[in-house]
């Protein structure tokens, strides 16, 4: 569509395209679908930023030149850069009270195109790190006359750096880490932290033994006491593709950002590639994703080779291994997700693993796939569990087959020793499923071999610790504060977000039979049916309401709607004052000085 001049383009496309007379533009009401017309008015407050970088700073708001009124909502839109991602450094150095809210969104140049990334009523510790996924902005600050004048520095940019943040747990004591520093009295975090160069992702603080591990892999984390940890983000654009070479040597494949919170609306793909008649082993350490988001991996370079797994939300570790010389990773996440740490992943040649977990999944090459196993495997996989009692269960899926007295499968009870094993004569065989085992050692070893000839379908082992619960349940709309550990006796807390409220309660416990319970839930809090709106009328969107008003009135308030924490957003359509009343040549006043007038049907009236 072509605008003419003196006209405003509301930046929509489509059918819902439009150009307004620029005398339309800041009058109040939003004229554009998606409010764009209202979003660079300084004279209301509300102010568009084209700028690569830049800062807020309250102090330059509330001057004396700019007195502070009760119940004002500043708003900036900060476009940054195109193609980049906007970085923003939030500074709350006082506590906010009720009334004074500031809120971050991301994703668009309107509210109607963004999310509600956080709302923030308190002061915050350190400065907090956001970065979007493009180069839009949004931040909305309501305020009253008490608030401090030095209560809110925001900083961004278009240029991201890599930043430190701090984890809530610390690496387990038997993660191999590259470096070790020793540290003087006078040395501290920021010390270790400096010395972390561009090949080094997390920093472990010892202030027990007072030394620093640095990690070039970031480990997952587990809870203790004796350390600071810190993983160092880098904020790229996530590439769409990425192919990476296959060796013997353990390489890792993670979801950008990870452990921290993973971008809305990616796709994007890995593609694993070994030598020539070589296969791939892919061990998912953790995955943690919300329910709009999946991971699928194909046993081959795109979906034409078949599904090996799909990973969804309370997905499992799992082992899996290629048929042939190449593997593809997709993850793909969904319009605005949950904060969740996506995934992290390992892989090398071969189908030997050694692992040490409480629970896994793994399966012979080709199974659900190619319909058979590889012919001249010698696969040695050995399970370690990491729980105390070191007691471990195996448990075999249905679908179960081995070609009979061709190929074998060999099951130890912990070392790979004669008064261990599991089986009789060469290895388990045949298509009768292998009945359930224990290893009160935590240890299993397993030897899987087959011949040059023949095959069959193969086998799905499950491992998993003795009253082990697993990761935390998935918990859309909530996030989980403390948890003490993931064995029975333990229990774990969260809280739910703002609009949420708790299903049942804020606790829940690993029980005997290795489950969380109660099941933790967090529902939206919800709303009577909207008021009536005097002089006007609603717009129903999604799951808001457009306030508009009927001629010759103007609305007091935020035309979105919205329902929050169990109400409905106050507004109202009022009369619009004349500011002076002419009076004509010739005439006379005969009503008193204090009368106020109000525009109707293009006429003057009391």
């Amino acid at each position: 569509m072509r605008f003419k001049n003196n006209t405003f383009n509301c930046k929509i496309s489509g059918k819902h395209s439009a150009c307004l007379n620029k005398t339309n533009v800041c009058n109040g009401v939003p004229d554009c679908l998606n409010g764009f017309d209202e979003s660079n008015c300084p004279e209301r407050n509300r102010f568009y930023i084209r700028k690569d970088a830049g800062n807020i700073n309250s102090m330059n708001i509330f001057n004396q030149n700019n007195p502070i009124e009760n119940g004002i909502i500043y708003q900036w839109t900060i476009e940054g850069k195109l193609g980049s991602l906007l970085q923003l450094s939030l500074n709350v150095t006082d506590a906010l009270n009720d009334l004074s809210v500031l809120e971050i969104w991301l994703g668009g140049p309107t509210l109607q195109d963004s999310y509600r990334y956080g709302t923030y009523t308190e002061s915050l510790t350190e400065p907090e790190i956001i970065t979007s996924n493009n180069n839009f902005a949004i931040i909305r600050f309501a305020v009253q006359e008490n608030i401090k004048q030095d209560t809110l520095i925001i900083t961004w940019s278009s240029d991201p750096r890599c930043y430190w943040k701090r984890v809530p747990y610390h690496p387990e004591v038997n993660v191999d880490y590259d470096d070790t520093i020793t540290l003087n009295s006078a040395d501290n975090i920021t010390f270790c932290l400096e010395k972390c160069n561009s090949n080094c992702s997390a920093v472990t603080f010892n202030k027990f033994e007072t030394v620093c591990h640095l990690f070039e892999l970031a480990p997952l984390p587990y809870k203790s006491s004796c350390c600071e940890s810190y993983v160092k983000i880098c904020p790229e654009k996530p590439k769409y593709l990425q192919e990476m070479i296959v060796t013997d040597t353990f390489q890792e494949v993670h979801s950008t950002t990870y452990p921290f919170e993973y971008w809305e609306n990616i796709h994007h793909s890995w593609i694993l590639t070994a030598p020539p008649w070589e296969i791939i082993t892919l061990q998912f350490l953790d995955v943690d994703i919300d329910p709009q988001s999946s991971i699928i991996v194909y046993n081959g370079r795109n979906s034409t080779y078949g599904i090996l797994a799909k990973l969804v939300s309370g997905s499992m570790p799992i082992v899996l291994f290629s048929s042939g010389n190449t593997l593809s990773i997709q993850f793909m996440t969904g319009p605005r997700p949950v904060i969740r740490r996506g995934f992290f992943a390992r892989y090398r040649l071969g189908c030997n693993i050694y692992t040490s977990t409480n629970f896994i999944q793994l399966q012979s090459p080709g199974y659900d796939v190619s319909g058979s196993y590889l012919p001249l495997l010698n696969c040695m996989w050995e399970i370690r569990s990491i729980n105390y009692p070191p007691a471990m269960s195996l448990k075999f899926d249905p679908k179960f087959g081995l070609k009979m007295n061709q190929n074998f499968l060999k099951i130890y009870n912990g070392t790979m020793l004669n008064d261990t094993a599991q089986f009789t004569g060469k290895g388990i065989t045949g298509n009768l499923t292998p009945e359930d085992m224990q290893s009160f050692s935590g240890i299993f070893n397993l030897q899987f071999v087959t011949n040059s000839i023949v095959s069959d379908i193969g086998f799905r082992a499950t491992f998993s610790a003795r009253n082990y619960c697993g990761f935390l349940p998935d918990l859309a709309y909530g996030y989980w504060e403390n948890v003490t550990g993931f064995y029975s006796g333990d229990s774990a807390t969260y809280k739910c977000r703002e609009n949420y409220e708790y299903a049942a309660n804020d606790t829940v416990h690993c029980t005997g039979d290795g489950f969380w319970k109660p099941f933790p839930a967090c529902r939206l809090k919800t709303c009577p049916p909207i008021y009536d709106l005097a002089d006007g009328y609603w717009v129903k969107l999604n799951d808001s309401y457009r306030a508009m008003c009927n001629e010759y009135r103007h609305l007091n308030g935020d035309p979105l709607v919205v329902c929050w924490d169990g109400k409905w957003q106050e507004v109202k359509c009022e009369k619009i004052p004349c500011k002076y009343f002419y009076m004509p040549k010739y005439a006379e006043r005969i009503t008193p000085e204090n009368v106020t007038y109000y525009l109707a049907n293009s006429h003057l009236r009391r």
